[in-house]
């Protein structure tokens, strides 16, 4: 990862972070307006599960992927869509193994994760948008997979939803065109954990409360180590998709691990 992430480690005022260091000397680690990492999917870093070739392409523009999809028939459709509680071996995504500069993030780890997810204007489909920690990312089952992190939506209507995406079912909500939702997500300790988020208007304001979601399933086995997943779903079951159509979003991220000791 670059250097805009953070080791890990409680940063204490004359201290390093990190596995090194200690003693007297070092400063702490400027927290304030520290920059999240973009997910940029075209980099070659990440692994695209996409059994059914949903997905014709991807490139990153102006901080923003755009992602081509290929046609789609309306029909039953809940194995492409993430708000399904059952089957997820149709669901596109795209994975790689989440860390925390060099150190991998497992399943026992209590890890903040912060997000944001920002759309274009762009409504050529219907979909969902999650990124997040997964157990196991390529797992065709949704108690495999144990998803928690953040969730967007757009549709063919006007406005972008935001919200916190929990095992099969996201919390979210669309107002009067909110610039980026930003989610802050627990990722605790062998549990799925919970997040809340916030919709922000162009000047940086919120203009909404109350957006949360959580839960307590448990990792138990496997994720060791943890996965950082994005997802593209269906906004709903039969939704179809046009060839060619475009969805252009920005996602960022930043993982932090605290020493509880």
């Amino acid at each position: 990862m670059s250097g805009k992430q953070i080791s890990y480690g409680v940063v204490y005022p004359g201290t390093t972070t990190g596995g090194g260091g200690g003693g007297g000397g070092g400063g702490a680690a400027d927290l304030y307006n520290i920059a999240l990492e973009d997910v940029n999917l075209s980099d070659g870093t990440w692994t695209l599960h996409d059994p059914d070739s949903l997905i014709n392409g991807v490139t990153f523009v102006n901080g923003r992927n755009v992602i081509t999809l290929n046609a789609l028939a309306s029909g039953s459709n809940a194995k492409y869509n993430w708000k399904n509680s059952g089957t997820k071996e149709k669901v596109p995504r795209w994975y790689k193994t989440a860390k925390i500069g060099t150190n991998d993030i497992n399943r026992e780890d209590l890890v903040t994760g912060i997000y944001s997810i920002d759309f274009d204007s762009t409504r050529e489909a219907s979909v969902d948008i999650l990124a997040g920690l997964a157990k196991i990312a390529d797992s065709n089952v949704t108690t495999g997979v144990n998803l928690g992190g953040a969730f967007g939506q757009i549709s063919g209507q006007a406005f972008a939803g935001y919200g916190v995406y929990t095992f099969s079912s996201a919390t979210f909500l669309s107002t009067g065109g909110p610039e980026r939702g930003v989610i802050s997500f627990q990722h605790g300790a062998d549990r799925i954990g919970g997040g809340a988020a916030a919709l922000l208007a162009a000047d940086g304001t919120s203009n909404n409360s109350g957006v949360d979601r959580s839960s307590n399933q448990a990792h138990a086995s496997n994720g060791r180590p943890m996965s950082l997943l994005i997802g593209l779903g269906l906004r709903n079951d039969n939704t179809p998709f046009d060839q060619g159509d475009q969805v252009i979003v920005g996602i960022k991220y930043l993982f932090i691990k605290p020493d509880l000791s």
